[in-house]
């Protein structure tokens, strides 16, 4: 019979057969008529008496459990979790986790020692990491050239005196008290100079200052009163300047080089001239529109000076719409009167006749037109009948392709040599009724039911649908029991035994139904745990759904707990996925 292991507490931790050796904890446990079973236990009780020592944590460690850190020379314990010193400070680089109130921690890195409060470590000392120098705020008392005691206060940085506070004004007696960067103390705070910390400098606010890099205030801008300029005025930041009470109008550049004008209150910005006589407004932008002053006034270029090119979308002329001239080059758009070259849009002639070199017509045409159309919506043919392209199901219409290049007809005459229909179905890779089952990207066919004889299966096991308790992964082992059907067991050599949950059954019973594919029969993965050999005797192991086999000298359990038996040798002791034949 095999030693069933439970903890001071009465938990089980392992169940050890005849004649074998256990490894679950970092003892070795001995089962029943195991030879030479006096070595290993008294290298346990040597593994006991030294506290299992070593660099390296023990692996398999229980709660309660000492062990001695050869490479701190420390004590610790194992708390369920994670090994503790049993006394002394935490020793790394990195702040340790599971402290209790009290413990303290001393960081490699900057040679510190810290305090842990329950929530946060609390800096103990000293004040300065380790290799960076002295960093603290000192009170210091000195004296001045006329033997005098001065309290001042020192701002240190790694040995380098950064700064001094004092309440009094004096000179530094540097012969007896020298500080490396100052030697006139003013009253409240002063910087060292640059020869001692080069590029030294105080950053923040200043509410008032009487020099601005040597140059008297007085000699600066104020922003209020009316300023001169003698020379140029630069702003060399891109956000420019803003003019207005308000911040009306900006000047600033984007992107980098772009420059803008920007009216950040209001609608509109007007462009205002001098006339001779006064000023007046010529033209504003008003939201996205360019207006002039009033209406109808000011022009775009003029007789001697014209633009190039003008591009934009729509030209309205005058109030009815009407445009009045002729338009040489290529018109988007409607017009009348005059035109020479392509006319892409509606167009209409209410009398006379309409005379292009070539018109290109994307709309609907109504005028006698004399010339050639290159494209139109509508041909006449069938003797001066005009037929439109369409690409639905319309009688006299011309067939025409749609945006997805096809064509739809009700009779098709002549020969295809490819089709996406048959006799009224369409082909499909789904399993969708009416269709022509069609091949999928990976050759594969799929219907609800395939009628016929299979002379071959792809997968090795034959499975069928049990409701189970929970949603179990395959490889778990499964009994008949629980809520449902199936479920698992942690008894050893369990009687009830149901199968295997399968990976991917050859053949699989009951598939409409709810539940989990149970292996009865055939090659299907295993959970398993401890070794393993080729045509061992699987069963139900004391652990939830894994399973064991039976060693070639343990006694032979009743034919009714044998699961199976054993595909693969394996000497792992873990849990694994292993082939069996069940």
């Amino acid at each position: 019979m095999p030693y069933i292991i439970n903890t001071y507490n009465g938990q089980q931790i392992a169940v050890v057969q005849d004649g074998t050796v256990d490894s679950t904890t970092d003892i070795k446990l001995v089962g029943k008529n195991y030879a030479g079973f006096g070595e290993i236990i008294n290298e346990n009780f040597v593994h006991l008496l030294e506290s299992f020592s070593g660099a390296n944590q023990p692996p398999n460690p229980l709660a309660g459990q000492v062990w001695y850190d050869s490479a701190n020379r420390v004590i610790k314990f194992y708390d369920g979790n994670r090994f503790r010193i049993a006394g002394g400070a935490e020793i790394g680089p990195n702040q340790p986790v599971g402290l209790a109130r009290g413990d303290l921690w001393w960081e490699t890195d900057g040679e510190q020692l810290y305090v842990y409060n329950g929530e946060d470590f609390i800096l103990v000392g000293p004040v300065s990491t380790g290799g960076e120098g002295v960093s603290q705020v000192t009170s210091r008392v000195v004296k001045d050239v006329s033997a005098n005691d001065r309290t001042i206060l020192t701002y240190t940085v790694n040995d380098a005196v950064m700064g001094i506070t004092a309440k009094d004004e004096f000179i530094l007696d540097s012969s007896k008290n020298p500080i490396a960067g100052f030697s006139s103390i003013k009253k409240g705070f002063n910087l060292a100079n640059e020869s001692s910390v080069p590029g030294i400098r105080y950053h923040g606010t200043a509410v008032n200052a009487d020099n601005l890099g040597g140059i008297p205030a007085a000699q600066y801008v104020l922003n209020s009163g009316l300023q001169s300029f003698a020379d140029q005025v630069k702003f060399l930041g891109d956000e420019g300047l803003t003019v207005g009470a308000g911040e009306d109008l900006k000047l600033h550049i984007t992107s980098g080089d772009v420059g803008n004008l920007t009216n950040q209150v209001g609608n509109a910005i007007q462009f205002q001239v001098n006339t001779g006589t006064g000023s007046a407004v010529v033209a504003k932008f008003n939201q996205n529109q360019f207006l002039p002053a009033t209406n109808n006034t000011g022009s775009l270029g003029s007789i001697s000076t014209r633009w190039a090119n003008v591009y934009c979308g729509n030209i309205d002329i005058d109030s009815t719409g009407v445009l009045t001239g002729n338009v040489t080059g290529n018109l988007t758009g409607n017009s009348a009167g005059t035109h020479t070259g392509d006319v892409v849009g509606n167009v209409t002639a209410s009398t006379g006749t309409s005379s292009f070199n070539n018109l290109t017509v994307n709309g609907t045409l109504t005028a006698t037109v004399q010339g050639t159309s290159d494209v139109a919506n509508k041909l006449v043919v069938d003797a001066g009948t005009a037929r439109e392209a369409n690409t639905l199901l319309v009688n006299n219409s011309i067939v025409a392709r749609d945006s997805n290049g096809d064509i739809n007809v009700n009779i098709l005459n002549g020969t295809a040599t490819n089709s996406q229909g048959l006799n009224g179905a369409s082909a499909s890779t789904t399993a969708t009724a009416g269709t022509i089952a069609q091949r999928d990207s990976n050759k594969d066919l799929t219907a609800r039911k395939f009628l016929g004889t299979a002379t071959a299966a792809q997968f090795a096991d034959l499975a069928e649908i049990y409701k189970s308790d929970l949603d179990y992964e395959p490889g778990i082992v499964l009994i008949f029991g629980g809520d449902e059907e199936v479920t698992t067991t942690d008894k050893f050599c369990d009687h009830r035994i149901a199968g295997i949950v399968s990976t991917e059954p050859a053949h699989l019973m009951n598939s409409n139904a709810e539940g989990v594919a149970v292996a009865l029969r055939g090659r299907v993965p295993c959970m398993m745990e401890g070794p393993t050999k080729k045509g061992d005797l699987v069963v139900t192991s004391p652990k939830n759904g894994i399973a064991t086999c039976l060693s070639a000298d343990s006694a032979l359990p009743s034919s009714i707990c044998i699961l199976g038996r054993c595909l693969e040798n394996n000497n792992e002791q873990g849990i694994r996925l292993v082939e069996v034949v069940v």
